[in-house]
């Protein structure tokens, strides 16, 4: 059996856009909004009373929340660092801040418990190559 080579394909260069890719995005936040609008969902008014309350909160407070949210996700992604470099010495700080990022987005729209199986287990067997025994470890710290 031969076995024809095959071309890897080429990452896009550096600073190039991609106009299709744009143009899909475009064309499916159309659709939403007009999906929106025939269920008489006002999007435009609910943009406006998001912006109406946005405007009355001081800038100082917003840069302050997101500077605090930042470090205290930092911080928790450190320990989580921390204990998991213990048990699995290969373990990289971007992977577990990635992980632990992420949890945190998730957890704005999903449970708790929904958002900490996941996470767990992303954070167990793909990021840091472990076998199921590693959640069995794991996921009793969270």
């Amino acid at each position: 059996m031969t076995s024809a080579p095959t071309a890897a394909a080429e990452p896009a260069p550096r600073g190039h856009v991609n106009f299709r890719r744009l143009l899909i995005w475009a064309v499916l936040i159309v659709v939403i909004a007009a999906a929106a609008d025939l269920l008489g969902w006002n999007i435009r008014g609910w943009f406006s009373n998001l912006w109406d309350t946005l405007s009355t909160i001081s800038v100082a407070y917003i840069v302050a929340g997101c500077a605090l949210k930042t470090v205290q996700t930092g911080l928790t992604a450190f320990a989580w660092y921390s204990i998991l470099r213990y048990a699995y010495p290969t373990t990289s700080f971007r992977v577990v801040l990635a992980c632990y990022a992420t949890s945190v987005a998730l957890n704005g729209f999903q449970s708790a418990r929904c958002r900490s199986q996941g996470v767990i287990w992303l954070e167990s067997t793909k990021a840091f190559d472990t076998k199921a025994s590693g959640n069995r470890t794991i996921r009793p710290i969270e």
